[in-house]
């Protein structure tokens, strides 16, 4: 945090600069780990400032509150005072515009904040504790420029110029061999046909699971017979095969939800089961749809019946998709194999942004001597990492996850993070 020495001798009405009281509250909100109540703002601004008119304070706040800098949050109950925040994107999008035309604001080093780092990460999507946001944490501390990229930039649009910076970067051979997308690799296209045609293609959502979540439900005489007979013509759904590559994009790999102790077969059962869950999800969501188009056929059958059904759906499908996983040959570990594809995948992204924007810092005379060195121990890492992942990829990940974790405490005692 800024030191911004209290005049003792200040006297009442004596102008700070302008921007002075705000851009102090945001630097006092974004070293707290929560909320902060309004009466240790006034607290902290009157020993600081000696400001002592609450209303002054009050005013400031408001105005930060209007520009979107910072959120309020109201009590839970009466008798309790209002508790301020910054939580979004937006909040430090907003502050970082202020700084253009503002002194004060422009002192407000925001990835300085390991708060403001993690509000980037956990907008991005990443658990915050996991080991691809472990590295990125450093990477958005070390480089002003590409913490702004991925503070004002579209994420899918990042991915898509990292792809294209790849096909022109002879240096790092390894990284330019990452297809932008899963599907762009042939191995990993046939893995991927075989697990869609084994575990998807034509299976429409059986008929026990359906009609044992279909009885369990509709057991009262007095429900009219249209209800039983119209709910019958859902079974014939099913994940399309654009959906199933959807899923696969979307599913979290191990570098992004990390390692706790968990034995490799529990590890990669819970990347199995949270697969089967979304593949039941979207399921569930195509059967709706169905409802929703042929409202003549369930115009009858009322809405909340229909939710208890298909939650039940979700749930059996689910499980039901997760036992033929194990069952079936060959499947787990073409599952694997494309996860491991896309530890490869989703590391190349945000290093060769990275690397990109080092290049930019030097070329701006900004870059910093720790900025570099972590850019050259970075790239040793992750070339161990991508040699021996594929011998023990949990081991591997656990080595990297523990040594970027390291680095950003070693990162805190040095330099100042608040």
């Amino acid at each position: 945090m800024r030191e911004v020495r209290k005049n003792e001798n200040r006297n009442q009405g004596d102008n700070l600069p302008i921007g002075e009281v705000k851009a102090e509250i945001l630097s006092h909100l974004l070293s707290k780990n929560s909320a902060v109540p309004k009466a240790d703002l006034i607290k902290h601004l009157r020993e600081k400032y000696g400001i002592k008119n609450p209303k002054n304070i009050k005013k400031h706040l408001k105005d930060l509150e209007n520009d979107h800098c910072i959120e309020k949050i109201d009590p839970l109950r009466d008798g309790f005072e209002n508790k301020w925040n910054i939580t979004k994107r937006e909040h430090l999008k907003n502050i970082k515009y202020r700084s253009k035309d503002n002194d004060c604001f422009k002192r407000i080093k925001l990835n300085r904040y390991e708060r403001s780092l993690n509000i980037i990460l956990k907008q991005l999507g990443y658990n915050v504790d996991s080991p691809n946001a472990s590295r990125f944490r450093v990477e958005l501390f070390f480089s002003d420029f590409f913490f702004d990229m991925y503070l004002e930039k579209d994420i899918e649009a990042l991915n898509i110029k990292a792809y294209e910076i790849s096909q022109f970067d002879e240096l790092y051979d390894e990284i330019r061999s990452t297809p932008k997308y899963i599907e762009e690799d042939p191995r990993i296209q046939k893995y991927i046909d075989e697990v869609y045609n084994e575990l998807i293609e034509n299976i429409l959502i059986p008929s026990d699971i359906w009609l044992a979540s279909y009885n369990k439900h509709i057991t009262d005489s007095q429900i009219p017979e249209i209800y039983r007979n119209s709910l019958q013509s859902l079974l014939d759904v099913e994940v399309s095969k654009e959906k199933f590559l959807e899923i696969l994009e979307e599913q979290p790999s191990i570098l992004d939800i990390g390692t706790n102790g968990e034995s490799k077969e529990d590890l990669h059962w819970g990347i199995l089961k949270e697969m089967s869950m979304m593949i039941s999800m979207r399921l569930s969501q195509e059967i709706m749809h169905k409802v929703y188009r042929n409202q003549e056929i369930f115009s009858n059958a009322p809405l909340e019946l229909l939710d208890k059904i298909l939650k039940d759906v979700e749930i059996k499908m689910s499980e039901e998709l997760l036992k033929k996983t194990m069952e079936i040959p060959g499947t787990y570990s073409k599952i694997v194999k494309i996860q491991k594809h896309q530890c490869d995948v989703r590391l190349g992204r945000s290093g060769i942004i990275f690397r990109h924007c080092i290049r930019a810092d030097i070329l701006e005379g900004t870059v910093s001597p720790e900025e570099k060195e972590f850019a050259y121990e970075a790239q040793k890492v992750t070339i161990k990492f991508v040699e021996e992942k594929d011998r023990d990829l949990e081991s591997a990940v656990k080595d990297y996850h523990k040594y970027f974790t390291e680095y950003f405490e070693k990162c805190k005692e040095k330099i100042r993070i608040q």
